[in-house]
């Protein structure tokens, strides 16, 4: 299977310090060899805009660092590129709040992969448990 993997858990994956640092490290050492991880530009420039924000992560250096070094114990990690336009996203994702979900979502439809994450409630999504 392969997974798109969203802001919130490529963050908790990377941060030990993060809540939720030991549900994702779980979570996607549990994956296999066959499974892949999926990182679009989105999701590394959230990582680093929330990294930085919350001070999860000291400075851009680190960040980019952390990014280049991300593993998925089994699992492979790819790069994934992002064309999408506004008309992609799905009609559910009609509050700002919704946006990025929807646009991650469908990013992954067009790339024939589940988006991981936290969140609820994001159809066809696969939340982490």
């Amino acid at each position: 299977m392969k997974y798109l993997l969203d802001v919130n858990v490529l963050v908790a994956h990377l941060v030990a310090v993060h809540t939720h640092h030991a549900r994702a490290r779980a979570w996607v050492l549990s994956l296999a060899r066959a499974d892949t991880l999926l990182l679009a530009p989105w999701v590394e420039i959230g990582f680093l805009r929330v990294g930085l924000h919350a001070r999860l992560i000291p400075d851009l250096a680190t960040g980019q660092r952390l990014l280049r070094g991300v593993a998925a114990g089994a699992a492979r990690i790819e790069a994934i590129a992002d064309g999408s336009r506004a008309a992609a996203l799905p009609l559910w994702a009609d509050t700002p709040a919704r946006l990025g979900d929807g646009h991650l979502a469908a990013l992954a439809a067009a790339h024939g992969c589940r988006l991981a994450t936290f969140d609820q409630d994001i159809p066809g999504a696969c939340q982490i448990p």
